[in-house]
């Protein structure tokens, strides 16, 4: 497992509001950009973490610890009426 893969401050807030459930459209609105720049980070991201969809690299970016400190393991995220464990990267439960 490659451990040297580095992802930008952008794409990692990117792939956390991926990680919550979000839609391209709201996280473009929660970073005031672009649907075509989230587009064009998440590529990147999919690049860097050889994944091919966003439950991949969520997954992937867990396993290299790419979300930052052991703290973050075990809190819950949420968006989309959803809520996902860091550590699980799955639905934990459904709010609507």
């Amino acid at each position: 497992m490659d451990t040297n893969i580095r992802l930008t401050s952008r794409e990692t807030e990117v792939l956390r509001l991926l990680a919550r459930g979000c839609t391209y459209i709201q996280v473009g609105d929660r970073l005031s950009v672009s649907v075509h720049t989230i587009e064009s980070h998440v590529k990147n991201i999919y690049r860097k973490l050889d994944a091919h969809s966003a439950r991949a690299a969520v997954w992937r970016a867990g396993e290299l610890r790419l979300f930052g400190s052991k703290r973050s393991a075990g809190k819950t995220l949420s968006c989309q009426g959803r809520e996902w464990r860091i550590e699980e990267l799955t639905p934990e439960s459904s709010l609507a």
